[in-house]
Order: C-alpha cells, then structure tokens, then sequence
C-alpha cells in the first residue's frame, strides 16, 4: 500500500512582532500559500533582537492597515525562529521587506521604513498574469521579417 505523506500547512496567525489585525506571522508551513493566496504581498523579514526592525514597526503597520485587503496582504517572518526561510529568500540584513505578486518575487523595498514610500512601492506592484496566453503553435511569419535581412 503506497501512503501518502500530507504536508501539514497552518493558517498564518496575526504577527506577534507587529500588532495588528492586517499583519499576519508567516513561517515555512505557511509562507508560500500566503503569498500565492494574494496580487500582492509585502513580508517583513526581521530579528526580534534588530533595533532598526523595531523603529520599522509602525511605518510597516501604517502601510498594512491602509493598502490591505483580500487581493493585498502583509507578513512578518521572525527570521531568528525561521532560518532556513529566510537564507530561502536571500535576506541578508533587517529588516528586509519584500513585495511578491502571484506568489512570485518581484522586489526589494531598498529605502529606509517610511510609510508614504512604502504605500507607493506596494500601489505601483505590477498585476498578476491571471490566465497568460500561450505562445502560438504556429511560427511566425517569416516574410514579415524581409526587409530586416543583412
């Protein structure tokens, strides 16, 4: 009999590093079902013990609780509790915020936490491609490409 192994995911649960309710804690077991849940997602990767990712808090609160929705959400990863995530992500300093769309890595928020940047990082996100049309079966036309020969 061939068992099949069930990975177990968990919902992610408000951040603790971040109180609020638009805020949600993410580890392995539920990062990526996050950000493919979502258009767009900003994490937050952080140490608790980070003096920088402190003073981000509430520039970090302030864009959640203005831009979240059900198409736009927003995570912590504890980076001290998830290691393995984050060396995944490529972070390498704190805190480092990140912007996913689809599911997919789009950027790095590279200036200093402050919320009006912030918001406009996160509204200027491209959208996701929902159904992308399949590149054509047939080849192009080469006549078309004639008067470009050498």
């Amino acid at each position: 009999m061939n068992q099949m192994r069930v990975k177990q995911l968990t919902m992610p649960k408000p951040s603790e590093f971040v109180p609020s309710k638009t805020v949600r804690g993410l580890e392995r077991t539920n990062f990526k079902n996050y950000i493919d849940d979502k258009h767009a997602a900003m994490v937050m990767f952080y140490d608790p013990d980070c003096h920088h990712c402190h003073q981000s808090k509430p520039h970090f609160m302030k864009v959640a609780k203005t831009l979240s929705d059900r198409h736009r959400g927003f995570g912590t990863v504890d980076c001290s509790a998830e290691p393995e995530l984050c060396k995944t992500e490529g972070v390498e300093a704190f805190p480092t915020f990140k912007l996913y769309v689809g599911g997919k890595y789009i950027n790095t928020f590279s200036q200093p936490a402050h919320a009006p940047n912030m918001i406009k990082f996160v509204e200027n996100a491209p959208k996701p491609m929902e159904n992308p049309k399949p590149w054509p079966i047939n080849p192009p036309d080469r006549s078309l490409y004639e008067d470009y020969k050498d």
